[in-house]
């Protein structure tokens, strides 16, 4: 089944690759999931036998199949674990690789129901919101995990009525700056703490980017404001590497 960022219609083109979970049975797979990876990918590499590049990405394996991101997939092996109550709704839950051997919760439904109930909540701009911060943290190659964001980004979104992108797009940024990047309890209660980054040395990194593109959203904020636009242009272009407003 398609998960990730364009199953949940956040993800970005040319930077977000296309995921999967392949379910299957615990007793098909080796206790340890680094092993069991490496397993999948050995079937993987036996079925498309002329794509070369075919590597464990934890918690995936990455079939690159062409040149684009799009073109690129990301298969994880899952195990049913259960189904999970919320509320009046009910989610089936998996365990896929921790990336330390062990398996690890997630249900890609829960998660996209909560980002899809708060879009309608926001009339529909919190996913484009999702993206734009998506897009920064691709184009400065920042290194925040995109399942972080999204979740970071819809919880911070949780009782707003609507999203005024450019006061929002510095709100988000300075609350990242603010809580350090620490790491996420799942507001859905099932994949327990969301690191922001894999590393502790990837994280500090990555702070230093968004410490820097707070300060610069603020300042194109500022500039709209004051009905300078070239100067709030100019400030967008350095968030967005040039790439500001054909992204």
């Amino acid at each position: 089944m398609e998960t990730g960022s364009f199953g949940n219609g956040t993800g970005i083109r040319h930077f977000s690759d296309t995921d999967y979970f392949s379910r299957i049975p615990g007793a098909q797979l080796k206790a340890d999931s680094g092993l069991a990876l490496r397993q999948v990918k050995e079937a993987l590499q036996g079925t498309f036998s002329a794509t070369a590049g075919i590597a464990v990405r934890n918690p995936a394996v990455k079939i690159p199949f062409g040149k684009y991101a799009a073109e690129t997939m990301e298969i994880t092996p899952a195990k049913f674990l259960t189904v999970q109550a919320f509320g009046r709704r009910s989610f089936v839950v998996y365990q896929i690789p921790d990336g330390r051997g062990g398996w690890q919760l997630s249900s890609p439904e829960a998660h996209n129901y909560y980002v899809k109930s708060i879009d309608e909540q926001c009339r529909r701009r919190l996913k484009p919101l999702v993206r734009l911060i998506k897009a920064w943290n691709y184009r400065q190659r920042a290194g925040i995990s995109s399942f972080y964001l999204e979740l970071f980004i819809t919880r911070y979104a949780h009782g707003v009525k609507t999203i005024n992108y450019p006061v929002d797009f510095a709100r988000v940024l300075a609350l990242l700056q603010r809580k350090q990047l620490a790491d996420l309890r799942d507001p859905m209660k099932i994949s327990g703490l969301i690191a922001a980054c894999p590393t502790p040395t990837k994280r500090q990194q990555a702070l230093v980017k968004v410490k820097r593109a707070a300060s610069q959203s603020k300042k194109a904020h500022a500039f709209a404001q004051a009905n300078d636009a070239k100067k709030a242009f100019v400030e967008y272009k350095r968030l967005f590497k040039g790439a500001f407003p054909a992204f």
